[in-house]
């Protein structure tokens, strides 16, 4: 049985070439009954009217598929290193204060490279509690805290890490300890 010329789409009705038609191998001919043109113009359809839903399964291709995105990224990247440059242009330019932080950070780790595991063992106090509220790690999850915040100069060296629980990390931030403890135990 050979496969006709053409076909007419269930949807707008029209005669079109098979080739406007993608491959179904459940269907007799072997072909979707709507032309891409309709397909794609649903699919914009019900993702205008679903944006949430459409941003949920983006996000759970991308956490899916985490080292493909990765790789994509890296190809484009260098394939249009001008664009790179100007997208990150922007950004510094939309997030001056993160683009501080960020250098910050950078340079912190350029002057002391220490392993996280390292670190977890070492740390001052009990690494299975909180540094600042006491609160037990076991079963939460640990972060690695700048006694003296790298914002205000505070070196990553052993003695300036400690272990923390995500709360007290990202509420304390480039806070300096005297206050942020003077904040713990009024509060």
């Amino acid at each position: 049985m050979s496969t006709p010329a053409t076909k007419t789409c269930s949807k707008c009705r029209e005669v079109k070439p098979v080739e406007q038609f993608n491959k179904r191998n459940a269907a007799k001919d072997g072909l979707q009954s709507r032309c891409r043109e309709c397909v794609r113009e649903n699919d914009r359809a019900w993702r205008q009217a679903n944006p949430e839903r459409k941003r949920e399964k983006n996000r759970a291709w991308r956490e899916a598929n985490r080292e493909r995105v990765r790789e994509n990224d890296r190809a484009r990247y260098q394939a249009n290193p001008e664009r790179k440059r100007e997208i990150d242009r922007a950004w510094r330019k939309a997030n001056p204060d993160k683009k501080k932080m960020a250098d910050h950070r950078r340079r912190a780790r350029k002057a002391c490279a220490v392993p996280q595991r390292w670190i977890v063992d070492h740390s001052l106090g009990d690494p299975l509690a909180c540094w600042w509220c006491g609160r037990g790690l076991l079963g939460a999850k640990v972060t690695i805290e700048h006694v003296m915040p790298i914002e205000l100069k505070g070196p990553t060296v052993p003695s300036n890490l400690v272990s923390a629980c995500s709360t007290c990390n990202s509420r304390k931030q480039e806070t300096h300890p005297l206050v942020w403890i003077a904040e713990l135990v009024d509060g």
